[in-house]
């Protein structure tokens, strides 16, 4: 109950900053965001590649997704046209950090290669993929432009590790002052998958 009045009165709280006071708009500007959030869904597709698979198989090893996690790190250019009206460019790049399990070996095979169980394994420690970027344009559509919490939506399209992606963000705010402002999004996106959060700076 206590927790359900408490998230009540913040969401009040936002609605009344959101159409309550608000800031002078500067008129055409340029801002830098920076952002990280939970991992693009084309993440969970690409994962290790097979390469990189077939060459810890070698050694008698392999990866552990499960208990890993997959940091991301954006950087936007936002301009702003009209009080309405923002154009970004999103780049982000993304990699997993996981476990490495090394098996047990228990002989040769037939063409001299060391045999491994794959039923005795251990984790040996944590291992860091490539590198995987994407790049995505879009568009922003603010609905109370000028308040102290402006609400927005967009929507555009990228590309990640060279394959086209849809973006689309159907809410999200910021809270700013004249320049600096922080920003919460909901996106399914090249960059990030339902929450992505950061700083930005006007200049």
């Amino acid at each position: 109950m206590r927790t359900r009045l408490l998230a009540a009165i913040f969401m009040l709280g936002l609605s009344a900053a959101a159409f309550g006071q608000g800031y002078t708009f500067p008129g055409r500007s340029f801002s830098i965001e920076s952002g990280s959030g939970l991992p693009p869904f084309h993440m969970g597709l690409i994962g290790v590649s097979w390469d990189v698979l077939r060459d810890l198989a070698d050694k008698g090893q392999d990866v552990d997704l499960g208990k890993g996690f997959f940091p991301v790190i954006n950087l936007s250019g936002v301009w702003r046209r009209s009080m309405r009206t923002e154009f970004v460019l999103t780049a982000c790049l993304s990699w997993s950090h996981h476990r490495l399990i090394q098996y047990e070996p228990f002989g040769i095979d037939h063409k001299g290669q060391i045999r491994y169980d794959l039923g005795k394994g251990s984790a040996i420690g944590w291992k860091d993929s490539t590198f995987i970027p994407s790049l995505t344009v879009h568009w922003r559509h603010l609905w109370n432009p000028g308040r102290l919490v402006e609400l927005y939506s967009d929507f555009g399209a990228g590309l990640a590790a060279f394959v086209p992606v849809p973006s689309i963000t159907p809410i999200a705010f910021r809270y700013r002052s004249e320049d600096a402002y922080f920003f919460v999004e909901v996106p399914l996106s090249p960059y990030a998958t339902l929450f992505h959060a950061g700083f930005g700076w006007r200049f």
